[in-house]
């Protein structure tokens, strides 16, 4: 039996198996994951930022969480149509047909290349309880009635899903059909009996089958789709900017594993003229053992980092009031640090006063993965004193390239980072005060440490959101830094849907 399910569109980029996992590792490091067959991926489309692949085993995962959905369902199953059916001059009446007893219901998924997925659903044994009526006419007429146990010895479900992508970025799942085999045994209690059943039996079975389908499909129609709508294909964050998860290219289908490629980009919000540079290539994912991967390429970083710089939020003024201990003031308290005692011609020059820095930067900051993670920063350091007597005194402008390595942080459906250490080159280009050799090394490695990495760690521990679901946990989690990549693997333990 087949029964034809219409199309539905789901408004994300992720298929419903994988909804049901968060990622939850803290990381920066892994041992390589060693495998013999290398899997192929295909990735056509060089805006490709995000790469999701689920594998067999995952799939296996999420096809068993359906069946147990199946099975809560079934539990509180109150309505099968009556059977009514006439043929040979006997009717045959089935009424209140009820299941009393079935085993919990196993389910596994296969694969099918280049198409989509097959659910498959296995009850293996199952009671149906009913009443029968029966009435024959000819020169007589011969009528009975009673109740009956039908027994179901195995069925199977086979659900096939076609997935592919949306004109607006998610994801188009057709349930294209649902077959089923069902191995009924309908015993009245005599010969005779079970010959006038045996003319029930067949619609009996057609019956059986279609509630089955219909509730094994409405899992996906339903309850998965309800899921979905809850995950965007964008996400605002920070009020400002906008995190792009749309999928580029339909899945890519293999008997190991499913894949889906995403924008992965940030863009200032209601922008329109987006980001002037493309992601480098991924490096191809080979791993199958894990349930889950996700590969991040460095452009996500590098296109936030570029929507901040373009929109001015990485200049920022830093004055006494940003900083500890009054470190920027040309008279120093007693026993105190303050850039009048490292630098003691400014505060001979203009005591009692405070200095000003302004941090603003030259390029976008840039993001590089490549066995490590790497964030280069080049700016100016303009420190300036506001006197007094409202005149503003320009000290000096040190040009300033910092390389900082970081580290990686996922949790909680965000990616954070961390400056872990750095190393910087000044330039002095302008200097009212000093030589041009003079060495800027102790107060520019001061500003670094006490206002600029504290403020790009800021950033990072607002993180940027990954589409996930939480309610799950991971296990056996690790993260791989290669070029331009960053490659999450885990497998999962879903503790409530």
């Amino acid at each position: 039996m087949s029964n034809k399910i219409q199309v539905f569109a789901i408004p994300t980029g992720l298929l419903f198996l994988s909804l049901f996992i968060f990622v939850k590792t803290q990381t920066t490091t892994a041992e390589d994951i060693v495998t013999n067959k290398e899997q192929p991926s295909v990735q056509n489309n060089s805006d490709i930022g995000f790469i999701m692949r689920i594998t067999a085993q995952g799939f296996d995962y999420g096809a068993q969480l359906g069946a147990d959905v199946l099975y809560q369902k079934l539990k509180h199953m109150n309505y099968i149509p009556d059977l009514i059916t006439k043929q040979n001059g006997v009717e045959m009446t089935i009424t209140n047909l009820s299941i009393v007893d079935f085993s919990p219901p196993v389910g596994y998924a296969e694969l099918i290349p280049d198409h989509g997925v097959r659910w498959i659903l296995s009850i293996n044994h199952t009671k149906v309880s009913g009443y029968w009526n029966y009435i024959t006419r000819a020169w007589f007429t011969f009528q009975d009635e009673g109740s009956f146990l039908a027994v179901l010895h195995e069925t199977i479900l086979n659900i096939t899903i076609e997935i592919t992508r949306s004109s607006y970025g998610g994801v188009v799942m057709t349930v294209s059909e649902c077959e089923s085999i069902i191995n009924l045994e309908m015993n009245l209690g005599s010969w005779l009996y079970n010959i006038v059943a045996s003319l029930a039996q067949p619609f009996l079975e057609n019956i059986l089958q279609s509630q089955l389908c219909d509730i094994a499909t409405g899992i996906i129609k339903v309850d998965a789709m309800s899921i979905l709508e809850k995950l965007p294909v964008n996400i605002t964050f920070q009020n400002n900017y906008v995190m792009d998860y749309s999928m580029l290219e339909p899945p890519y289908f293999t008997e190991d594993y499913m894949e889906t490629y995403h924008k992965g980009e940030v863009t200032w919000k209601d922008d329109k003229e987006g980001i002037p540079f493309k992601p480098m290539p991924l490096i191809p994912l080979i791993e199958t053992d894990r349930m889950l991967y996700l590969q991040i390429s460095d452009h996500v970083f590098n296109s936030y980092c570029y929507a901040a710089f373009s929109h001015n939020m990485l200049s920022f003024e830093v004055t006494n009031d940003n900083l500890p201990g009054n470190i920027l003031s040309t008279t120093c308290e007693s026993g105190g640090l303050c850039i009048g005692r490292l630098l003691p011609k400014i505060g001979e020059q203009f005591p009692n006063e405070s200095i000003s820095l302004s941090v603003f930067n030259n390029l976008s900051p840039h993001w590089t993965f490549d066995d490590t993670i790497q964030l280069n920063f080049k700016g100016i350091l303009n420190f300036n004193i506001p006197l007094k007597n409202g005149r503003n005194v320009s000290i000096f402008m040190i040009e300033l390239d910092l390389k900082a390595h970081m580290s990686a942080v996922i949790k909680d459906s965000r990616l954070y980072s961390q400056i872990v250490k750095f190393t910087f080159k000044t330039i002095n280009r302008k200097n009212s005060l000093y030589g041009e050799n003079f060495n800027f090394y102790p107060l520019t490695n001061l500003v670094i440490k006490k206002y600029v990495i504290p403020r790009i760690n800021d950033q990072g521990r607002i993180g940027i959101p990954l589409v996930m679901m939480s309610g799950t946990m991971v296990v056996n989690t690790e993260l791989k830094i290669q070029k331009h990549t960053l490659t999450l693997g885990t497998d999962f333990e879903i503790k409530h849907l």
